[in-house]
């Protein structure tokens, strides 16, 4: 099987901001039961915003990042603005461990 440019998902996720722009991708939990949402065109934003600012830092290509938080939809915006700019995401979530967390760290270049 073949894979083309447009099936990585950064480049998909590219697409179909072009593509689905105001289509609501995410919608994120609130407190006292209300939610937002985010289009593709919201989300595809922010992202490249992160995206600038990861590149503003000057890390060297296909550095691994470390993202410290719960699921949620700027979880998923910051694996975006990493890949956009060629790093690699390390995933970390609150609910490890201490030891897990170094585990992780520790081998996030092997």
């Amino acid at each position: 099987m073949k894979m083309e440019l447009a099936d990585i998902l950064p480049e998909r996720a590219l697409l179909w901001e072009r593509e689905r722009k105001n289509q609501v991708f995410m919608v994120q939990p609130l407190p006292g039961g209300r939610v937002h949402e985010y289009t593709w065109q919201r989300t595809v934003d922010e992202a490249l915003r992160m995206a600038a600012y990861l590149t503003s830092l000057g890390f060297p290509p296909g550095s691994r990042i470390a993202i410290l938080s719960k699921n949620c939809a700027h979880f998923i915006m910051s694996y975006l603005a990493i890949w956009f700019v060629g790093h690699i995401s390390v995933a970390i979530y609150p609910t490890l461990a201490p030891e897990t967390i170094r585990y992780i760290i520790d081998h996030s270049y092997s």
